[in-house]
């Protein structure tokens, strides 16, 4: 792809990043949960934090909105628990087993409210999602750091007043939750048979895992900071294929803490002054693509990405963004391109590149080219192609500029042909 298309995609996928985030519904998950706890500002950042990275964990493969509406209630009254009380990593899997219920229909791993009037059940489709859950709470009280911000401002030493420190803090998480906690928890028991409860010799099994993991990495952290400095230039950062492309939860919870101060994130921190914010474009900067199946169908489309390439897009954006970040302006960032997880079902799914914004067609649903005033009037063209329910702001706006030049943000290829 040319330089100046992959440009011109930048500034339209900037230009619907910025809408997104203005769009305050996506502001409020778990707040209606987090309101009768009636928290101080830090202990309620700390809790609303923590509930989102433990609901976080469980999003594979099903839809985003039942993991808030149903797990994240629970992981509430879990995050709440665990911070309140202060759990004993060896007592972990016995505080965790409080919330677990019987299987519905066969199915493994559910989890159901303690506290509301009305039960909600969540049912965890994978198990390695559990051995993640427990890993992150036992890691957690090991450390005594009952939360994600105590953890992250216990190893200040490693991202704090760093060129880099947002991918720093994203890799302190990546130790937290995801490198050790790869298998299942019936693997780990020896045992293919469906478990349903943290009982029996699952218990002992997975606590085992959990304290080897706290004495080979953990102890590492704490001890070698060196090695931990190398491995984390090398082997986690390294272009195309380190760890920190593969990893697209860990960067949607970044992304969330980092652009929306998701939770009052900031707050949650002893000294919230050295945490970064949206305000430092160069923090934005280091924020990369998350990653999903309707992210790889918009990168083939519009940025020339292939399979055959053997590089993911998360890897295949931060190479072009290395390659052409100087004609960008400040803010602009490789997350960007994750409004294609909301674009892509809604356009290119619907082959509706006739009003596509990729395409220079966007202009079909502007109003300003219509001769409308749009003063505290919503962006039709946002809301078509992302479902964003946000303001039009004519100023730096790439549809009207593209109006003026057509051509200048005609970057798509095309949908297919309709069947």
């Amino acid at each position: 792809m040319t330089p100046p298309k992959i440009v011109g995609a930048w500034q339209i996928a900037n230009w619907l990043t910025g809408h997104r985030w203005s769009d305050e519904r996506g502001k409020v998950r778990l707040s209606r949960e987090i309101e009768p706890l009636r928290l101080k500002p830090q202990a309620r950042s700390r809790v609303h934090v923590l509930a989102h990275w433990l609901t976080y964990i469980t999003n594979i493969q099903r839809p985003w909105e039942e993991c808030w509406r149903f797990g994240g209630p629970i992981f509430v009254e879990i995050a709440h628990s665990f911070i309140k009380e202060r759990w004993k990593a060896e007592k972990i899997l016995e505080q965790l087993a409080r919330w677990m219920s019987a299987p519905d229909k066969g199915l493994m791993w559910s989890f159901t409210t303690r506290r509301r009037k009305e039960q909600t059940c969540y049912t965890i489709r994978f198990p390695v999602d559990l051995h993640r859950l427990a890993h992150t709470v036992y890691t957690l009280a090991r450390a005594e750091t009952y939360s994600i911000q105590e953890w992250l401002e216990a190893e200040q030493w490693f991202w704090a007043d760093r060129e880099d420190s947002v991918g720093r803090m994203a890799y302190l998480l990546y130790l937290l939750t995801y490198h050790h906690a790869t298998q299942s928890v019936t693997t780990i028991a020896g045992d293919k048979r469906p478990i349903h409860s943290l009982s029996g010799k699952v218990r002992p099994a997975l606590l085992r895992a959990l304290d080897e993991y706290w004495e080979q990495i953990i102890e590492w952290l704490h001890t070698d900071h060196d090695d931990v400095e190398r491995v984390y230039r090398g082997k986690w950062s390294a272009l195309p294929n380190g760890g920190r492309f593969s990893q697209k939860r860990l960067w949607a919870t970044t992304r969330d803490y980092i652009r929306a101060d998701f939770g009052g994130f900031r707050a949650g921190f002893r000294q919230p002054e050295r945490v970064p914010t949206v305000a430092d474009h160069h923090a934005l900067e280091q924020l990369e693509f998350p990653g999903d199946v309707w992210n790889e169908r918009f990168a083939e489309k519009v940025l020339g990405w292939s399979p055959e390439d053997r590089v993911s897009p998360p890897a295949f954006l931060r190479q072009a963004w290395k390659a052409h970040h100087q004609q960008l302006l400040d803010g602009f960032s490789p997350e960007d391109f994750d409004v294609s997880f909301d674009f892509t079902p809604r356009m290119c799914g619907r082959w509706l590149e006739q009003v596509c914004p990729f395409k220079d067609n966007g202009r079909q649903l502007c109003p300003v080219l219509a001769g409308a005033k749009v003063q505290d009037q919503y962006c039709p063209v946002v809301a078509t192609s992302c479902g964003y329910v946000s303001k039009c702001d004519p100023a730096n706006c790439p549809v009207l500029e593209g109006a003026k030049e057509l051509g200048q943000f005609n970057v798509c290829e095309g949908c297919e042909p309709t069947p």
